[in-house]
């Protein structure tokens, strides 16, 4: 869709915070909500009609089912994924997408705002915490997903390396996805890439690898990574999706992390 496509390029290019007024200006200059006609009606729907009506790309329906309750445009299906996701996954509709914006503003904000702040660098930590609070006491799920089914706020804010955020969205118990122990893992290795040290399980270790591996450095990453695992596990990650981190510390030599890893299976 046009406006993820400009959005994701934000993101991309890094560059300075937008506030929400001045993103909603964006994202709303060519969107005329006037000529949508939310009619009230008796008739009660669910959002897993509203997604059904959206994957059929049937727009006088979404209409009808919004017109019955707008607050349906930012809330979950019985499967976790909201109104917004469910277009940009199948139909792809702009004046889909328009009518979602349009029939309650929180469609904007939980789905467009909420990762736009997470994984913004110009935001702190504290104030990203503020503006997730607020949203939340205005209805933002904490299983929200954004793009995929699989990533949702604690995936987002892992890859921006907001740990703060993090320890707050756990704490809050947000959607643990099995994509997270991937994500962990690819946190974890990052060491391994900004010492341009190629980790190939296919080769020896290199000279390089071995000297990392014996420094302060990678040892204090190492604890910092698995202690944040070891929350998140016990906050309910199955441990079965560590499993290219096991495969990791079991190439590195790092017996006793793999030891770790084995006893999260005992949470």
């Amino acid at each position: 869709m046009r406006n993820l496509l400009f959005l994701m390029l934000v993101l991309c290019l890094n560059l300075n915070a937008f506030t929400y007024d001045e993103l909603k200006s964006l994202y709303f200059k060519d969107i005329d909500c006037s000529k949508f006609e939310f009619r009230k009606s008796e008739s009660k729907f669910s959002v897993d009609e509203l997604n059904k009506a959206i994957e059929n790309n049937d727009e006088s329906k979404v209409l009808e089912i919004l017109g019955s309750d707008k607050t349906l445009s930012f809330q979950n299906d019985s499967k976790g994924i909201g109104p917004f996701v469910k277009n940009h996954k199948t139909t792809n509709s702009i004046l889909i997408e328009d009518m979602l914006f349009c029939a309650d503003e929180r469609a904007f904000k939980f789905n467009v705002y909420v990762p736009a702040v997470l994984t913004d660098k110009n935001i702190g930590e504290d104030e990203t915490i503020a503006i997730l609070n607020k949203f939340f006491d205005e209805g933002l799920d904490k299983n929200t997903v954004f793009y995929y089914e699989d990533t949702g706020l604690l995936n987002l804010a892992l890859g921006e390396e907001k740990f703060k955020v993090f320890d707050y969205l756990l704490d809050k118990n947000c959607l643990i996805s099995d994509r997270l122990g991937m994500d962990i893992w690819f946190c974890f290795t990052k060491i391994f890439r900004d010492e341009n040290i190629a980790l190939n399980i296919k080769t020896p270790r290199s000279k390089e690898l071995l000297n990392l591996l014996s420094s302060q450095k990678y040892k204090t990453h190492r604890e910092f990574w698995l202690n944040l695992t070891e929350k998140v596990v016990k906050k309910g990650l199955n441990p079965k999706n560590l499993k290219y981190l096991y495969v990791t510390f079991e190439y590195l030599g790092d017996e006793n992390s793999k030891e770790k890893i084995l006893i999260f299976f005992k949470y």
